[in-house]
């Protein structure tokens, strides 16, 4: 399976050039895609998951940041419940969506209902973001959060929910 064309597709759109490639091939390849084609593309098939759960750490403190700095008159109160807003499954979906992750995203077509598909879809979010903080550490992978969560800071609908 060649992955050139979707590597350098998805380094164009999030505008980050990985040193290691594998960094960005580990966080595309859910293990659904690996058990269903018994593919051994990486000697580990968890690493997907992890870069999943080390994106989910990385993303929640970028968006504390960004939101702490920018709403300096919220309590914690309303910071909790915007950062809950830009975090949330829904909200990944959508962004999973606008990097065209569902284009590129290798998984398992046997997890065709909507409710799956958008959870491995906001799952590979933070995968992504994962994969850009182990191969080019913090302030790379806060660029690109920041590049693509700032224009969602504003959104009024945040604070309407926790």
């Amino acid at each position: 399976m060649s992955l050139k064309k979707p590597i350098e597709k998805i380094e164009s759109i999030i505008n980050y050039k990985f040193k290691n490639k594998n960094n960005l091939i580990s966080s595309i390849i859910h293990p659904s895609y690996l058990k269903d084609k018994k593919n051994k593309i990486s000697n580990n098939t968890y690493e997907y998951e992890r870069l999943e759960f080390l994106g989910d750490r990385v993303l929640g403190i970028s968006i504390a940041f960004l939101i702490f700095k920018k709403f300096n008159t919220y309590n914690e109160g309303n910071l909790t419940k915007k950062l809950s807003y830009l975090v949330q499954r829904d909200f990944l979906f959508k962004i999973g969506l606008e990097l065209q992750l569902d284009k590129i995203l290798r998984f398992s077509n046997k997890k065709e209902n909507t409710r799956a598909f958008k959870s491995i879809l906001a799952d590979s979010v933070e995968s992504l973001i994962g994969g850009i903080f182990i191969d080019g550490g913090y302030n790379s992978a806060f660029k690109f959060i920041n590049k693509i969560w700032s224009p969602y800071l504003n959104l009024q609908k945040s604070n309407e929910q926790d």
